[in-house]
């Protein structure tokens, strides 16, 4: 009976690993007779640190919102023709760029892995028990916005500030205005001297003035404001595309009469976003495959949410009557690139 009162005793002070531990040892008492009491004890401290540590490197992930939760540096894929440096980037994940307050720069091509890289990076910083949070530029430029339309701007700012780690994905995907410019100065001068921050783009840092700041025939001493706290402060590592070769091998390896169609529509629905993306070019065969698998999947209505808000982005627009048409949409993105598809 007491030890039952115990048990709801712990539950109550929210020590609920430590009760599970302790049912534990009272429903096995041959096993642990043979145990002081301090080793005992110690046996139920370190289930609860064990249990709340957990708990908060789930908090972590959960709170860091990642586009890849299940990115790890133990799954990165070390192409030779990729050129990664696996010693610099186990060097990333004891996160002492971080506590240096140093910057990354994951620069290439789209689709060769810069968000699963960033994610992987912090994944291990969440492993630390840092607090982490990634997005996406233009989503971080909109909020940012509608901040300063609501006079929350300084609140929206300060809520970046926290984070040791904040990856900015797609980052200048597109050139911005000079209020998303002084917004973005806004952000990143506050987070100067409070943790390190993670850049996907596409474009070199020689490019990124221009795009900070259109108007060329101005000098503008808020992207000059920018680039110093960045790139002078920053690891930049180059990242390769995977070569056409290797989209071939996969082609072969998921898309073979014995694989399960749903094998092949995954691999179709992610292979055509990097074929309308890349400047590489591939096959005929992998280009009609993925054409035509996507196609039938829109005309199907088979098509997740996600996957159309992504795919949707990537592809022209049509006559407004006809905007509800998704497959049309597709194939003007084929016959756009000179893609002789027979849908």
């Amino acid at each position: 009976m007491k030890n039952s009162a115990t048990i709801e005793s712990l539950k109550g002070m929210r020590f609920g690993a430590m009760a599970t531990e302790l049912e534990r040892q009272l429903q096995d008492p041959a096993t642990y007779a043979h145990m002081g009491f301090e080793e005992r004890v110690a046996l139920l401290v370190d289930a609860e640190w064990n249990s709340r540590q957990n708990n908060k490197l789930i908090r972590c992930i959960r709170e860091a919102r990642f586009a890849e939760p299940g990115a790890a540096v133990e799954d990165i894929e070390y192409y030779e023709d990729r050129h990664l440096d696996k010693a610099q980037l186990l060097r990333f994940t004891t996160c002492d760029f971080i506590s240096k307050g140093h910057h990354i720069i994951f620069k290439g091509a789209s689709g060769n892995g810069k968000t699963y890289l960033a994610c992987a990076m912090g994944n291990a910083a969440c492993r630390k028990l840092l607090s982490v949070r990634y997005i996406r530029l233009p989503e971080l430029l909109e909020e940012l916005s509608l901040a300063q339309a609501a006079g929350e701007l300084k609140k929206a700012i300060k809520s970046y500030q926290k984070y040791d780690l904040l990856i900015l994905d797609e980052w200048l995907i597109r050139c911005l205005t000079p209020q998303e410019s002084y917004n973005l100065l806004e952000v990143i001068e506050a987070r100067c001297n409070k943790g390190s921050m993670i850049f996907c783009t596409q474009y070199e840092p020689g490019d990124w003035y221009e795009r900070l700041h259109p108007n060329s025939e101005e000098r503008s001493a808020i992207a000059e404001a920018i680039l110093d706290r960045i790139i002078h402060n920053a690891y930049d590592k180059t990242l390769r595309n995977v070569p056409t070769n290797t989209w071939e091998l996969f082609y072969s390896k998921f898309c073979t009469e014995n694989n399960l169609y749903s094998v092949k529509t995954t691999f179709a629905q992610f292979i055509l976003p990097i074929i309308l993306q890349s400047s590489h070019t591939f096959s005929t065969q992998i280009t009609e495959f993925a054409f035509t698998t996507v196609h039938k999947i829109l005309a199907d209505d088979n098509m997740c949410y996600y996957e159309w808000d992504k795919l949707s982005k990537l592809l022209p627009n049509v006559a407004w009557y006809n905007s509800w048409d998704k497959c049309k949409r597709l194939r003007k993105a084929a016959k756009m690139r000179n893609y002789n598809i027979a849908f």
